[in-house]
């Protein structure tokens, strides 16, 4: 647990997040309250498997796949409206497209061809 909260930076996370219920409101209060708990503690061994699972986590969490795909559900799905105007300016964005397509590239194809006679 001492290693939960390091920063103010970690206590405004875990506030936002509702893990701390707090009236404090200098986060550095919160803070200086968790060191002063802290302090005098006995830490347990811990195993290699826990430290193991932490670096694994650590790594995923950090992966650039992961860091993406997270960037990406907080920016266009962290509201409904968000997600709908995504996928409308997709749908609007392939429109255009097999439109373009049609109009340009297709244009020779799609002319009537008359034979003479």
């Amino acid at each position: 647990m001492a290693d939960l909260i390091g920063s103010v930076d970690d206590v405004r996370l875990l506030i936002k997040h509702g893990v701390i219920k707090t009236h404090l409101r200098p986060e550095m209060a919160v803070l200086d309250m968790w060191r002063s708990l802290n302090e005098g503690l006995w830490y347990s061994y811990v195993s290699k498997s826990t430290i193991e699972v932490a670096e694994n986590l650590y790594k995923h969490c950090k992966a650039r796949k992961n860091v993406t795909i997270s960037e990406f559900f907080q920016l266009f799905c962290s509201r409904p409206w968000y997600a709908e105007s995504a996928i409308a300016v997709t749908l609007v964005t392939l429109a255009t497209l097999v439109q373009t397509y049609t109009a340009v590239i297709g244009s020779n194809k799609m002319r009537p061809h008359f034979s003479p006679g």
